[in-house]
């Protein structure tokens, strides 16, 4: 399925990264599997408001399994976002 609005929350704001930006701590809920959501192009809708070194915690519930993962955002453009699984902060 594609990026659906309705999951993503913004939690916080914390610290200040790169050009003297406040990060953010996002929450995003979703039926897709982490492979979805971790694959390039996701989070492309949110570019304006997503910054280089936010987190994002993903809740799934794919195929009826909840799951954890913590991703970062590791690039920002006008119109894109990349992000990269936190390692030692997943639960499964």
């Amino acid at each position: 399925m594609p990026f659906d609005l309705k999951g993503l929350s913004r939690l916080a704001n914390f610290g200040v990264v790169g050009n003297n930006q406040p990060a953010s701590m996002w929450l995003y809920v979703t039926d897709d599997a982490h492979a979805t959501v971790a694959a390039a192009n996701y989070f492309n809708a949110q570019a304006q408001f997503m910054r280089k070194g936010d987190l994002i915690d993903v809740i799934t519930a794919f195929n009826g399994t909840p799951l954890n993962r913590r991703y970062v955002v590791t690039t920002v453009t006008a119109s894109a976002v990349t992000i990269a699984a936190v390692t030692g902060a997943s639960w499964t």
